[in-house]
């Protein structure tokens, strides 16, 4: 028995083991709902979740769909093992929560086997003890952020790197190693490849210096750049440019919100420095200190450094250290998480010291026992100790989070609901609102409203229920906010349908659309063909279908109207799109869907009986049933038309706008809308449906608008390919267009086809006259100098 205690194994095991069971007695004390980073990134655990035990899914659609859960700076990696944790357990915060223990204990496993290369298993031991039970480490594990999880990758990636570094010899599978365990935090948080700039550059160095294994010292970095490629590839090569904008985004955003802490002050210098304490624990680093300084001046040597006694790991380790301080403190926005990495480091050398048998005052033994006594006296009584946070968690708030969602999933089973939230408190926001709808199966998509004053009211045309909240409305409020909040409550074309009493004595409001949008139920089939009917109603038509489920997933309509005095069109993507799964192929359905069409006022019900309405249905496959016979008559009520009810808007109809905002060059409104219409459909559907139909619609007629509309269409899917042949027509046929060739340089560039981006940039050169737009092609003009290695012209153009 006394020897398994010894074991150094047994003691590494028995900290992960007392760890977790301290967690899940903190996180048992949780009674908020997770805040703003925290609902994000736990919306994207979900999602994952869901993904995984979706059983219509082959394994490369499953693939596909993981890896389009992030675009963003943020990879998707800490959010596919926490999702597989949870399929392993269970579909719950605590276990989500929990799943952090997945990175706890790679930290653990990574700073033992780097302590002990440093200096010896014992020290590692007391390494992962200090690094497991610090109140920072341990307030991280019991929240859901991926700083824990970017620390944990980049602590193995030391480890390799570190062995690649002291390894004297040809050893190519180490060099594998590294490359892979920097493949992995770049699929954690890409720019976290950054703080192993130096130690990278000292490798290459240390090994091309080795002049005996200068050929073998080539192979291992060549063999390290292609692991780390092969690792990176799947997700970069789909997301490259958006992980790239988002990135400058959050630099952005720093620059601007974070006063204070910028590049050229001083404090932005000193604010790791000073924080680093607040890992260790106030209380823990003041021991730690007392100690060191009392030996120091037992010892008579408080300031003497002896540079020759430097170890190489001393000198290897502070590279690294050094290399993170900078970056981290050159970051446009500061918080203590971005140091994290370096605190195993930190541990590694306490650990050191109190592990050390050469000091006069303090035996070993007793910095152990009053490290050990620090520690657990932090974790029972602190303000974030167990104590005090088991007495807190009598005082249980009740939110409505659950319930919000529940109601929306059952309002219309068959199709996913967006919901567009106004608040943004720490406890009512968009993110843990989406959290909670991905964690009940993801029937609910939950969207921040992004407005303006001036068209805050077309907001209303995007969205069928609304959440809105009395009283405080969270730091993310504006004006244009206030404006629609209150619009909403006053117009007649929505109406409350719940309110649930919060904490704070505020009140949650959900309103939703007098008549939703679209709306599905399962039917006996009780017909043979495929049945539709249409009807005016209020500023738009009411659409009616049964047919069985192959003929409805994933099916448009294109509807013409015509007589002697007008002709109009529209198309329409059944139910938008947002099935929540597609239906059961061989079982029938009846689907309403409400969709705005703009009629003439002048135009007269006598007239409407020779009104022909011809309709067609385009299937998943292209094939096409003409259901025009089955409209016998179709009444234009002058009484209905201009009316102030509100329907939900069209989304192909505004891929007809996005369109003409591409020929026109008017990025700017193009993208905002854009970001508009996303917002309303979560999987941006509506591009894939557009596509299809102006595809169709192009057969028929031949314009250069439908191929705008398949273009736009194409390039916000990331369809570049196809996006190149669409751009190539339209200059055939609208060659004159300055904004034309702007966007086929734009097009070449994305596909790293210099030869045609250089034609592309010549023509908008010589044919746009937007100065705005010429800027734009500037910025492309340089990138691609930068493609061919040309900085100087590069520099040049960029300045």
């Amino acid at each position: 028995m006394l020897n398994i205690l010894k074991d150094n194994n047994f003691k590494i095991f028995s900290i992960i083991l007392i760890s977790l069971i301290i967690d899940n007695l903190l996180i048992l004390t949780i009674e908020s709902p997770p805040a703003w980073d925290q609902g994000y990134h736990l919306s994207n655990v979900f999602k994952m979740y869901n993904i995984l035990g979706d059983g219509n899914l082959n394994f490369i659609n499953k693939s596909d769909h993981l890896l389009n859960i992030t675009t963003s700076y943020r990879g998707p990696l800490t959010y596919f093992l926490s999702a597989i944790f949870l399929k392993l357990f269970k579909n719950s915060y605590q276990y989500a929560y929990l799943s952090n223990q997945l990175f706890n204990i790679i930290c653990i496993i990574s700073i033992y086997k780097l302590a002990k290369l440093f200096r010896d298993e014992s020290t590692g031991v007391w390494a992962c003890l200090i690094f497991t039970f610090s109140p920072f480490i341990i307030n991280q594990r019991i929240d859901y952020l991926i700083d824990l999880s970017l620390t944990s990758f980049s602590t193995l990636s030391l480890l390799f790197f570190t062995k690649w570094f002291i390894c004297n010899k040809k050893n190519y599978l180490i060099s594998i190693l590294s490359g892979i365990s920097l493949g992995l935090i770049f699929l954690v948080k890409p720019t976290g490849i950054i703080f192993f700039i130096l130690p990278l550059i000292t490798i290459i160095l240390k090994k091309i210096n080795n002049q005996k294994e200068f050929l073998s010292s080539l192979y291992e970095t060549f063999l390290f750049i292609l692991s780390f490629v092969l690792i990176i590839f799947p997700w970069f090569s789909k997301h490259w440019l958006t992980i790239i904008t988002s990135t400058i985004n959050a630099w952005n955003w720093g620059i601007n919100y974070q006063d204070g802490l910028d590049i050229n002050s001083f404090s932005s210098w000193l604010f790791y420095f000073k924080t680093i304490p607040i890992m260790f624990g106030i209380i823990n680093f003041s021991v730690f200190l007392l100690i060191f300084i009392f030996e120091k001046i037992s010892s008579k040597n408080l300031f003497e450094t002896n540079i020759k006694k430097l170890k190489k790991y001393n000198l290897w380790f502070f590279i690294y250290i050094l290399n993170c301080y900078l970056i981290a403190s050159l970051m446009s926005t500061k918080d203590i998480r971005f140091i994290m990495p370096v605190f195993p480091l930190l541990c590694i050398y306490i650990a050191n010291f109190i592990n050390s048998k050469n000091n006069k005052l303090f035996k070993s033994l007793n910095k152990k026992i009053i490290l050990l006594i620090t520690i657990f006296s932090t974790l029972l009584v602190s303000n974030d100790g167990l104590i005090v946070k088991n007495l807190e968690s009598n005082k249980k708030n009740n939110w409505p989070h659950y319930e919000i969602m529940n109601k929306l999933k059952k309002s219309n089973p068959y199709l996913v609901t967006t919901l567009a939230v106004l608040p943004d408190t720490k406890e009512i926001n968009t993110f843990n609102l989406e959290a909670e709808a991905a964690r009940q199966g993801g029937n609910v998509a939950v969207r921040q409203i992004v407005s303006n004053k001036n068209s805050y009211k077309k907001d209303l045309e995007y969205f069928d229920w609304f959440l809105v909240k009395t009283q405080q409305q969270g730091v993310m409020t504006s004006q244009s906010k206030q404006l629609l909040n209150e619009y909403l409550l006053k117009n007649s074309s929505f109406t409350i349908n719940d309110e649930w009493n919060l904490p704070d004595k505020s009140k949650v409001i959900l309103l939703r659309r007098r008549s939703i949008n679209s709306s599905v139920n399962q039917i006996d089939c009780s017909f043979k063909n495929p049945e539709f009917d249409i009807k005016q109603i209020n500023n738009g038509i009411n659409i009616i279908f049964r047919g069985k489920g192959s003929v409805i997933n994933s099916s448009n309509l294109m509807i013409d109207f015509k007589n002697k005095d007008f002709k109009k069109s529209t198309n329409i993507s059944l139910a938008n799109g947002l099935f929540a799964k597609s239906l059961k192929e061989d079982k029938c359905y009846f689907l309403s869907q409400e969709v705005p069409v703009d009629f003439p006022k002048n135009i007269s019900s006598n007239i409407s009986n020779n009104l022909f309405v011809k309709v067609r249905l385009l299937k998943k496959g292209g094939e096409i049933d003409y259901l025009e016979n089955i409209i016998d008559n179709f009444l234009l009520d002058e009484k209905l038309i201009g009316t102030d009810y509100i329907l939900m808007t069209n989304r192909i109809t505004k891929v007809e706008n996005l369109g003409k905002l591409l020929k026109d060059g008017r990025f700017e409104d193009l993208f905002n809308l854009v970001g508009v219409i996303n917002q309303s459909d979560p999987e941006q559907k509506y591009l894939y449906n557009a596509e299809k139909i102006y595809l169709e619609r192009y057969k028929e007629n031949q314009t250069k608008e439908n191929l705008y509309n398949i273009l736009i269409s194409q390039i916000l899917q990331r369809k570049i390919i196809e996006a190149e042949k669409t751009i190539n027509m339209i200059i055939e046929v609208d060659n004159n267009n300055g904004n034309a060739h702007l966007t086929k340089a734009i097009i070449n560039t994305y596909l790293f086809n210099r030869k045609g981006s250089r034609t592309a940039i010549y023509e908008a050169k010589q044919k746009l006259n937007s100065e705005e737009n010429k800027n734009i092609l500037k910025i492309i003009e340089g990138i691609n100098y930068i493609l061919e290695m040309n900085f100087i012209n590069a520099y040049k153009t960029f300045t």
